[in-house]
């Protein structure tokens, strides 16, 4: 099935963490996500690719203790999902690059090519249609914090997506 539960998501996401834990024992993690929530179903591997480049490209370039929080809960009737965390985060104009959709080679001194945002962001438009945003928020050499999903879900019929507040930048 081309989607789960956001429950098998989350423990998906936890498995991935423990191996990456045991690769690098300064890397920490908090999962926080509603119980009224882990029945919903979302695309599979939608947190994963955000978790991932939250190591790679975020943390691991910064060094020391590194912390990713998700997070999931419903606010104004809209499911919330957020991966943050403490990396080096991003200068306004790979900011908005990565959020544009404008991608481009990897080279050594960025090897991010914003496939991965690419994918889930043409994932949520196929499941979704209109009715989810992407929210990426990001201070250089502090944080990156990406929500890939925001919807008011009922009864299993997404109704229509939440405009964010006090985000940099938005795709929807």
């Amino acid at each position: 099935s081309e989607v789960i539960p956001i429950q098998n998501e989350i423990q998906h996401i936890r498995s991935y963490l423990f191996i990456q834990q045991t690769r690098d024992e300064h890397l920490q993690t908090a999962i926080d996500v509603d119980k009224s929530i882990m029945s919903i179903k979302i695309p599979k591997l939608l947190l994963q690719p955000l978790v991932e480049n939250a190591i790679y490209h975020g943390i691991k370039p910064k060094g020391g203790v590194g912390l990713i929080e998700i997070k999931g809960y419903i606010s104004n009737g809209s499911v919330i999902l957020r991966v943050t965390d403490n990396g080096n985060g991003m200068r306004p104009k790979e900011l908005g690059r990565v959020i544009s959709g404008r991608i481009s080679p990897p080279t050594n001194n960025n090897p991010s090519s914003g496939v991965g945002i690419n994918n889930i962001r043409e994932r949520l438009r196929l499941y979704y249609g209109g009715n989810a945003a992407l929210t990426i928020t990001s201070v250089f050499k502090q944080y990156t914090s990406i929500s890939p999903l925001k919807f008011i879900h009922m009864n299993g019929t997404q109704i229509r997506s939440e405009e964010g507040k006090n985000h940099q930048f938005r795709w929807r």
